[in-house]
Protein backbone atom coordinates (compact mmCIF):
# COMPACT_ATOMS: atom_id res chain seq x y z
CA UNK A 1 0.00 0.00 0.00
CA UNK A 2 1.99 2.70 1.30
CA UNK A 3 4.54 3.63 -1.46
CA UNK A 4 8.24 5.25 -1.52
CA UNK A 5 8.20 8.92 1.28
CA UNK A 6 5.12 7.94 2.80
CA UNK A 7 4.04 7.03 6.41
CA UNK A 8 0.49 6.07 7.88
CA UNK A 9 -0.21 7.29 11.52
CA UNK A 10 -2.97 7.32 13.51
CA UNK A 11 -3.03 8.43 16.97
CA UNK A 12 -5.51 7.05 19.37
CA UNK A 13 -6.20 8.73 22.82
CA UNK A 14 -8.87 8.92 25.53
CA UNK A 15 -10.57 12.02 23.99
CA UNK A 16 -9.08 11.93 19.91
CA UNK A 17 -8.89 9.10 17.10
CA UNK A 18 -7.29 10.98 14.49
CA UNK A 19 -5.16 10.00 11.21
CA UNK A 20 -2.66 12.23 9.68
CA UNK A 21 -3.81 12.62 6.37
CA UNK A 22 -2.50 14.80 3.02
CA UNK A 23 0.15 16.88 5.24
CA UNK A 24 3.87 16.63 4.98
CA UNK A 25 5.95 15.52 8.42
CA UNK A 26 9.14 14.70 9.73
CA UNK A 27 10.35 11.33 10.73
CA UNK A 28 13.23 11.13 12.83
CA UNK A 29 14.87 8.90 16.29
CA UNK A 30 16.82 9.65 18.76
CA UNK A 31 19.83 9.82 18.73
CA UNK A 32 19.30 12.07 15.67
CA UNK A 33 23.39 12.33 14.58
CA UNK A 34 23.42 13.83 11.10
CA UNK A 35 21.26 16.22 9.28
CA UNK A 36 20.44 13.60 7.22
CA UNK A 37 18.58 11.96 9.93
CA UNK A 38 15.43 14.02 9.49
CA UNK A 39 13.43 12.76 7.32
CA UNK A 40 10.55 14.59 5.43
CA UNK A 41 7.58 12.47 4.51
CA UNK A 42 4.18 12.28 3.30
CA UNK A 43 1.56 11.19 5.54
CA UNK A 44 -1.23 9.30 3.96
CA UNK A 45 -4.52 7.60 5.07
CA UNK A 46 -5.11 3.96 3.69
CA UNK A 47 -8.47 2.64 5.68
CA UNK A 48 -6.63 -0.76 5.32
CA UNK A 49 -3.81 0.41 7.88
CA UNK A 50 -6.79 1.42 10.49
CA UNK A 51 -5.94 -1.11 12.53
CA UNK A 52 -2.72 -0.11 13.46
CA UNK A 53 -2.60 2.65 15.98
CA UNK A 54 -0.04 4.87 17.84
CA UNK A 55 2.23 3.92 15.44
CA UNK A 56 4.20 4.75 12.62
CA UNK A 57 3.64 2.45 9.57
CA UNK A 58 6.53 2.73 7.44
CA UNK A 59 6.42 1.53 3.54
CA UNK A 60 7.65 -2.51 2.88
CA UNK A 61 6.89 -3.18 -0.68
CA UNK A 62 10.00 -4.42 -2.89
CA UNK A 63 9.35 -1.47 -5.20
CA UNK A 64 9.96 1.05 -2.17
CA UNK A 65 13.67 2.23 -3.05
CA UNK A 66 14.05 4.10 0.51
CA UNK A 67 14.52 2.33 3.73
CA UNK A 68 13.15 5.17 5.72
CA UNK A 69 13.72 3.58 9.41
CA UNK A 70 17.67 3.32 8.36
CA UNK A 71 17.91 6.91 6.77
CA UNK A 72 16.94 7.99 10.53
CA UNK A 73 20.29 7.35 12.32
CA UNK A 74 21.03 3.90 10.86
CA UNK A 75 17.17 3.07 12.85
CA UNK A 76 15.62 -0.89 12.44
CA UNK A 77 11.97 -2.48 13.60
CA UNK A 78 13.33 -4.07 16.58
CA UNK A 79 11.85 -1.15 19.18
CA UNK A 80 13.30 1.73 18.21
CA UNK A 81 11.49 4.84 18.96
CA UNK A 82 10.54 7.17 16.17
CA UNK A 83 9.10 10.43 16.41
CA UNK A 84 6.95 12.23 14.06
CA UNK A 85 5.93 15.85 13.36
CA UNK A 86 3.66 17.63 11.12
CA UNK A 87 4.07 21.41 12.75
CA UNK A 88 4.16 23.46 10.09
CA UNK A 89 6.01 25.91 12.34
CA UNK A 90 8.92 23.54 12.86
CA UNK A 91 8.93 21.64 9.65
CA UNK A 92 12.43 22.45 7.35
CA UNK A 93 11.14 22.78 3.67
CA UNK A 94 11.23 19.83 1.84
CA UNK A 95 13.35 20.80 -0.77
CA UNK A 96 16.29 21.73 2.56
CA UNK A 97 15.84 17.99 3.26
CA UNK A 98 19.49 16.62 3.50
CA UNK A 99 20.51 13.36 1.77
CA UNK A 100 20.66 10.47 3.99
CA UNK A 101 23.62 8.95 5.69
CA UNK A 102 24.79 6.29 4.02
CA UNK A 103 24.70 4.01 7.57
CA UNK A 104 24.95 0.61 5.79
CA UNK A 105 28.22 1.53 4.10
CA UNK A 106 29.57 2.80 7.54
CA UNK A 107 29.24 -0.39 9.21
CA UNK A 108 30.03 -2.77 6.11
CA UNK A 109 33.68 -0.67 6.46
CA UNK A 110 33.60 -0.81 10.43
CA UNK A 111 33.64 -4.67 10.04
CA UNK A 112 36.57 -4.59 7.37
Amino acid sequence: LLRDGEIFVRIVTNTDDFVLEDVDAMVFRNPCLHPGDLRIVSAVNYTELHYFCNVVVFPCKKSVLRNLPAECSGGDLDGDKFYVCWDKEIMPPKHLEHPACPYHRIAADEEK
